[in-house]
C-alpha cells in the first residue's frame, strides 16, 4: 500500500504519529518488553524519520506486515488484528517526537510502559498511548498537539479493512 504523503522531497525528514485500531484484545510478545496485553480499541504511536528514508520510508516501513520486527511498534503492527487508520506527519530537521509524547500525555491516554523508549533521552513513559476516544476526536487531538507545537501537521487516513 503506498501512503500519499504531501511532501516536495520523498527523503524529507520529520515526525509522525500513527493513529492503529487494534480490532480484538491480545497478548502479545514484543521484543525485550515481553509479554504484554493489548486491549481492543485505539492506540497512537509517535516516532521519528530523521534517517535516510525519511518521513515516505519510515511509514512504508510501518504499513508492511511482512517485515522483520526490529522496533516495539513492528511486533504490535505484525498483529493481524491491528491496522494503521491515520498517519499525521509534519517535515523537521529536529527531533520532535518527545515533545509531542507529552502532549499526548496530557490528553487522558494511557501509556504502555516503556514501548518504544527504551533509548529515549527524555525520559517518556512511552511512546505508544491507548486512547478511549473516538478516531475522529483522536484525529483532531494529535493535530492540535502538532499545532501547539508550531508544527504544520497533515494527515492521511489509510482505506484499510481490517
Amino acid at each position: 500500500m503506498m501512503i500519499q504523503i504531501d511532501l516536495e522531497n520523498k527523503k524529507d525528514k520529520g515526525v509522525y504519529t500513527l493513529i492503529m485500531n487494534l480490532a480484538k484484545g491480545i497478548n502479545l510478545k514484543v521484543g525485550c518488553l515481553g509479554s504484554l496485553k493489548f486491549k481492543k480499541g485505539w492506540y497512537v504511536y509517535t516516532g521519528s524519520a530523521l534517517g535516510s528514508g525519511g518521513l515516505v520510508g519510515r511509514v512504508q516501513r510501518h504499513l508492511k506486515k511482512d517485515k522483520k520486527c526490529f522496533w516495539h511498534i513492528d511486533y504490535f503492527l505484525e498483529s493481524k488484528y491491528s491496522s494503521i487508520k491515520v498517519v499525521i506527519y509534519a517535515k523537521s530537521n529536529k527531533k520532535y517526537e518527545c515533545k509531542i509524547i507529552k502532549e499526548i500525555t496530557n490528553l487522558n491516554a494511557k501509556p504502555i510502559k516503556g514501548f518504544g523508549a527504551s533509548d529515549c533521552k527524555e525520559a517518556c513513559k512511552s511512546h505508544l498511548y491507548y486512547m478511549m476516544n473516538d478516531l475522529n476526536d483522536i484525529v483532531k487531538k494529535i493535530l492540535d498537539a502538532y499545532n501547539n507545537l508550531g508544527l504544520n501537521a497533515n494527515f492521511y487516513f489509510l482505506d484499510n479493512k481490517k
